[in-house]
């Protein structure tokens, strides 16, 4: 449907959004996305699309409009991939004469906590560290005004 019944234009239709109507509601087509690509998200991506959401919304909004958040999450994915691995195998682990299998599993699994809670602080505080230079960009061009 490219007009409403009052013949004014939506934001979504001004910028080239079509509509899909189900039953008797219009909703926004922002994107077709396949099962494969919301799967290749991962744990992570997900969790930052999340953390963006709570965190930042204009931003979430930005990327889910030009149809990039889901292209943003698998980067954030990969990074947060390549940072837990680095983190976890950071130090050998060798099975000695004392060390028996129990508590080598034990020091893998602390290193996996570390790497989590590093990926979840890094994440949150890139958020809103991004969110907060946008704002004093914002202030200084106002002041500039």
């Amino acid at each position: 449907m490219n007009t409403t019944e009052t013949d004014e234009m939506t934001f979504f239709e001004k910028n080239g959004i079509g509509y899909e109507q189900r039953g008797d509601f219009l909703y926004p087509v922002l994107g077709a996305c396949d099962n494969a690509t919301i799967t290749g998200v991962g744990k992570y991506g997900t969790l930052w699309m999340t953390w963006l959401f709570e965190l930042d919304r204009r931003l979430h909004r930005k990327y889910l409009l030009e149809g990039t958040l889901i292209e943003k999450a698998m980067e954030f994915q990969e990074y947060a991939c390549e940072l837990e691995n680095e983190i976890v195998n950071a130090t050998g682990i060798s099975l000695g004469l004392t060390d028996d299998y129990l508590s080598v599993l034990a020091q893998q699994r602390q290193r996996w906590e570390v790497a989590q809670e590093i990926i979840t602080h890094d994440g949150r505080v890139a958020i809103m560290k991004n969110k907060e230079l946008r704002e004093k960009e914002i202030k200084k061009r106002l002041e500039e005004a």
